[in-house]
């Protein structure tokens, strides 16, 4: 997380809804095709065959996890990790999970090393570019924007467990106090499979969470 107070002038002049969009990366993948396009495009080529194996390992097979969840990404589990407390984690797996983690603030000790985490699976379809986009804003100015690459993948019952890379939390009497953050898993064709928003607090020591 960046320093509030480097951010914090920046923050002032901006806001709404584009504020996700702010954390493009830039980073495009080739076209979309589907699971059978791919499975059957260029059949002759031996060498692209065994690529699409290895890509597509069980995709072909792969029924959905619920037949009446029209969803891609099923965002299971999100969690926070940090040295000198016990693991948080918030169960995605149903709405009320997703509210508990809205309703709910960390705690995070400033100057500390901190790591997100998420569980997921993908059915029905390829997901490209899947990335994790987060705005976060202070008494509603906008003080650090954030942007992580996960990546592609093809529909696999095998959930999918990604670590983001490690945060510093900023530090002083300046940084501590209430955030709040709205975070969005987002692929490359633009389609939102879970966005929501979240708080948590930076203190001098970790206690409670509220």
């Amino acid at each position: 997380m960046a320093d509030p107070e480097q951010q914090a002038a920046a923050g002032s002049a901006a806001g709404g809804d584009d504020d996700m969009d702010e954390n493009d990366t830039g980073y495009r993948v080739g076209a979309k095709v589907s699971v059978d396009e791919l499975l059957t495009k260029d059949a002759d080529d031996d060498a692209l065959n065994r690529w699409k194996a290895q890509l597509l390992a069980g995709a072909a097979a792969a029924a959905p996890i619920d037949p009446n969840d029209t969803r891609v990404v099923i965002i299971e589990e999100f969690g926070f990790i940090a040295d000198g407390r016990d693991p948080i984690a918030f169960d995605f797996s149903t709405p009320e999970g997703v509210e508990a983690m809205k309703n709910s603030s960390i705690t995070i000790k400033e100057g500390s090393e901190y790591n997100l985490r998420v569980r997921f699976r993908v059915q029905r379809d390829t997901v490209l570019g899947l990335r994790f986009n987060t705005v976060v804003k202070r008494s509603g100015l906008k003080v650090d924007t954030q942007s992580h690459m996960i990546g592609s993948y093809a529909p696999t019952p095998a959930p999918v467990e990604f670590m983001f890379p490690s945060e510093l939390a900023p530090s002083g009497m300046m940084a501590r106090g209430k955030y709040k953050a709205t975070s969005r898993f987002i692929d490359d064709d633009k389609r939102v499979h879970l966005e929501w928003e979240w708080g948590f607090s930076i203190k001098k020591t970790w206690g409670d969470d509220e």
